[in-house]
């Protein structure tokens, strides 16, 4: 079976491709990463499909299958003007398409599975690779997620993160409850672009609190014993959230997806498709970097620069030093969060790299916080982890030793959404820049500037280095650096 996950078109957004070939994940590519538009707002997966093809080196007549949501019209249509090619189509329920994308790659034999989305929540019993329904429109938390967005001055279905953000600095004083139950309320309402006061950080903050206690209470509800959770749609990458469910300890492990989003509807629709899971132990599924690609681009662009023999070892030197890297390695990332191969470093340990890069390289609110890319086996005596976190799904308490550590990457309430690392090329990076100075970790943010999509071709990477100070750029071996 080759099945071809697709979620996009007319009134979509997040479209994307995954690629499944005999029950391996083989692709996995967002069409904002490829057409440099956030979002992809109304925009076939055009490039997406592509680059799956590509990377697996097959061709359009190959597929046996092309599969999506039941909401998504026109497939065929437009897969044939595109690709020349017309294969069987398989479309499923949205929301089960969202559960299939989590529960079918979390490794889990059972579990209870929540879709949290602005189309309600929709919870699933799943056991020995079957998805039931148990449950579905429960209070509209997106939705309210979403309302406050909007008031806070942000831009709604798109900008909650920032919320979550905020959030520590204030306090709960707001009573948002009515909120979900279709009821208006009065707040604070700030245009956008205006100053941040003490009342909006008390608006993100009772927010916050109200979307903590309310899943908690929700899934405390359905759960069998302490079984394991997974989490998926437009609430699911709250990594507060997730980190006070962990805290509770009422649930076994919980899993969230990288791409959570509607982008991960493409692969919950090709795990359906293809009638089994593969493990999702890595995001590296986008499109590899090209050396010869990136040789011509940097020539293109009048950019000199220095091919290194030992990459690692001169990344790990220049972070050390205090500078600002791109660094842009392998395959890219799937999801929004950049895991170690599309990024932005520097080191996590000195206290002004947080202002530093929000105001010089990142352009965007100085309250936003950075995360933390530690080494898996080291994590525990930074952070109060209770499961490892590869995907950076989850902020949990930092430990003093982390606050003293790593002070870049601690939020003002006293946590870090922290990536755990195992292997791999960023593995080998943080233990040399260990080596040198004594912190096996690396504050780590998207390589891209606010607006933008995660960059992923060499020229995207190199519009994000002359138009920032960021210090300097790891592209494959090729070194550039800021006069």
């Amino acid at each position: 079976m080759i099945a071809l996950g697709l979620w996009g078109g007319p009134g979509s957004r997040d479209a994307a491709a995954c690629l499944i070939v005999e029950g391996k994940i083989v692709a996995a590519v967002a069409e904002e990463r490829l057409n440099g538009v956030k979002f992809a707002p109304d925009c076939w997966p055009t490039l997406a499909a592509r680059a799956c093809l590509s990377i697996a080196g097959l061709q359009p007549g190959d597929i046996t299958a092309l599969t999506c949501p039941k909401d998504m019209t026109g497939v065929l249509d437009w897969f044939q003007a595109e690709f020349q090619a017309r294969p069987l189509l398989l479309r499923f329920d949205r929301s089960l398409c969202h559960a299939a994308s989590a529960y079918h790659g979390s490794g889990y034999e059972r579990a209870l599975v929540a879709v949290l989305g602005h189309g309600g929540n929709h919870l699933f019993r799943a056991r020995s690779g079957r998805l039931e329904p148990i449950k579905s429109d429960s209070p509209p938390l997106a939705e309210a997620y979403s309302e406050i967005t909007r008031r806070l001055g942000f831009s709604p279905h798109a900008d909650e993160y920032k919320v979550m953000g905020l959030a520590p600095y204030g306090r709960a004083r707001y009573k948002l409850r009515p909120l979900l139950k279709g009821k208006n309320i009065e707040t604070p309402e700030r245009a956008p672009g205006q100053p941040l006061d003490r009342a909006h950080e008390d608006l993100a903050h009772s927010m916050q609190s109200l979307l903590n206690a309310e899943l908690l209470k929700l899934l405390t509800a359905h759960t069998e014993g302490k079984e394991p959770i997974c989490l998926t749609g437009a609430l699911a990458l709250n990594c507060a959230c997730n980190g006070k469910l962990v805290a509770s300890g009422r649930f076994g492990p919980l899993f969230v997806p990288p791409a959570s989003g509607d982008d991960g509807l493409a692969m919950g629709a090709a795990y359906l498709a293809a009638s089994g899971g593969h493990f999702l132990d890595h995001a590296f599924l986008g499109p590899e970097l090209d050396l010869d690609a990136a040789r011509t681009a940097i020539t293109a662009a009048g950019l000199s620069y220095d091919e290194v023999s030992d990459p690692t070892e001169q990344a790990a030197a220049l972070l050390a030093e205090g500078k600002t890297l791109g660094w842009v390695q392998g395959r890219m990332e799937w999801g929004p969060r950049a895991l170690g191969n599309r990024s932005i470093l520097a080191d996590a340990g000195l206290p002004e790299m947080k202002a530093r890069l929000n105001a010089q390289v990142k352009f965007r609110e100085d309250f936003r916080p950075f995360a933390p890319s530690v080494l898996q086996e080291r994590a525990e005596d930074y952070f109060a982890l209770r499961q490892d976190s590869p995907f950076m799904t989850l902020a949990v308490p930092v430990t003093p030793k982390g606050a003293e550590t790593f002070p870049a990457t601690t939020h003002t309430d006293g946590t870090a959404r922290v990536q755990t690392v195992e292997n791999g090329p960023f593995a080998d990076l943080i233990r040399a820049f260990d080596h040198r100075t004594g912190r096996p970790g690396l504050l780590n943010t998207s390589l891209n500037v606010m607006g933008q999509p995660l960059a992923c071709s060499p020229e995207q990477a190199l519009r994000v280095f002359t138009g920032s100070e960021l210090d300097a750029l790891m592209l494959g071996p090729f070194l550039l650096r800021k006069a």
